[in-house]
């Protein structure tokens, strides 16, 4: 379950209030922020209050890309314009990523990659994912060790002392009731469990 809005004028309906550029070439027009023909790594972003580990869903729609323009979207890591999780686009699109909070302020940031082309982007968002319903896995890469990319796996290992499959072990509960108005004396209680096949 996604949480509300927390980007400030992310449809770009009639200006770019809210939003700061680091170098000339993004202007707004028919509801959407377009960068053209400007510097290289110019960067278009907002601030936005963050809760350290929870998850974000970052997302945007991306079209118009001329003369082989890509950008980049993501969050910043806190307040400087290095990114904490970004992803690249050189179609149109609308990607998104998730990106886990590591500080109480993140800035939402878009990014042109190259001096030449174009191309517009409209509907920034991001949402908190206000129902923890998926599982982190932190890995720890060394330096010369190359990070993963798209379609990787990552194995890890488990204690197997609870059970040998699933992130988080298996978790059943019970509740035994009288609906007699006698006492009733309870002897023992069985239970046995077998996994299905996956």
């Amino acid at each position: 379950t996604l949480g509300s809005e927390l980007v400030d004028n992310g449809t770009f309906t009639t200006n770019l209030n809210s939003w700061t550029s680091t170098h000339a070439g993004w202007t707004q027009a028919s509801g959407k922020v377009k960068y053209e023909s400007g510097t290289q790594d110019s960067k278009l972003f907002q601030q936005i209050k963050t809760d350290v580990g929870s998850v974000y869903k970052i997302q945007v729609q991306v079209g118009g890309i001329t003369g082989g323009a890509t950008m980049d979207f993501g969050l910043s890591d806190g307040g400087s314009t290095t990114y904490h999780a970004q992803k690249t686009v050189s179609a149109n699109s609308t990607p998104f990523i998730y990106a886990l909070a590591d500080e109480t302020n993140h800035r939402v940031q878009l990014q042109n990659n190259t001096s030449s082309g174009s191309f517009s982007v409209d509907n920034v968002s991001v949402k908190k994912l206000s129902t923890p319903d998926y599982w982190i896995v932190n890995v720890d890469i060394l330096n010369s060790v190359a990070s993963p990319s798209v379609d990787d796996y990552i194995y890890f290992s488990k204690d197997t002392s609870a059970n040998f499959n699933g992130v988080t072990g298996y978790f059943a509960e019970t509740t035994l009731s009288n609906s007699k108005t006698s006492q009733a004396e309870l002897y023992a209680v069985n239970f046995e469990v077998i996994e299905s096949s996956k």
